[in-house]
């Protein structure tokens, strides 16, 4: 199995190798799937990420909650432990860069992870048993194990960074469900 640093590299390579209309397309289709999930039809408030480096685009899901009358947050990396703390997201926010060139709204109110019904993730890759990468630093296996929630746990992702398996370990968190724009593959926690 490859190293982490290894699949990193190897899948962010092929992520921006995606054209912007590729990455449009894919991500709608994406889109389409999180949209048809019971979890997110039944949720009011959900946690959503903004797409950064070409990662499955966000936007016109957001938009889609938006019009169904659902409350949507960002996560923001906030404090002197840079956790993570989720943001109330309008359509009109005003946004800015924070220090790793993520979009964040610039002001906001803030909500209680508890409150939180879905959780719509980034990755770099997952697995088919629901096991995530990320970049590495930790922030969403932290959130997640610091604060058990009830909230279902989405990966979006385009489908070639879906791998057989990934190396994983104690700490990190899996996914309820993975949606590419091929796939949906789910309720990994009913069986582990």
């Amino acid at each position: 199995m490859e190293g982490k640093a290894i699949i990193r590299s190897r899948i962010a390579k092929q992520r921006d190798s995606l054209t912007e209309k590729e990455a449009l397309e894919k991500s709608a289709l994406i889109a389409e799937k999180a949209l048809g999930l019971q979890e997110l039809q039944n949720a009011r408030n959900i946690a959503c990420y903004l797409s950064f480096r070409n990662e499955a685009e966000t936007r016109p899901l957001m938009e889609s909650l938006w019009s169904s009358g659902k409350s949507v947050f960002v996560p923001v990396v906030s404090g002197k432990r840079n956790e993570l703390q989720w943001a109330k997201m309008e359509a009109n926010s005003i946004l800015s860069r924070n220090r790793f060139g993520i979009p964040e709204p610039k002001t906001a109110e803030f909500a209680d992870p508890q409150s939180i019904d879905a959780f719509i993730v980034p990755g770099i890759a997952f697995d088919e048993s629901g096991n995530r990468l990320g970049w590495g630093k930790g922030y969403y296996d932290k959130f997640f194990a610091q604060h058990p929630t009830r909230g279902t746990k989405i990966g979006l992702a385009y489908d070639f960074q879906v791998l057989e398996e990934i190396p994983c370990d104690e700490r990190d968190q899996k996914m309820d469900w993975v949606l590419t724009e091929k796939r949906v593959l789910g309720r990994f926690s009913f069986f582990t």
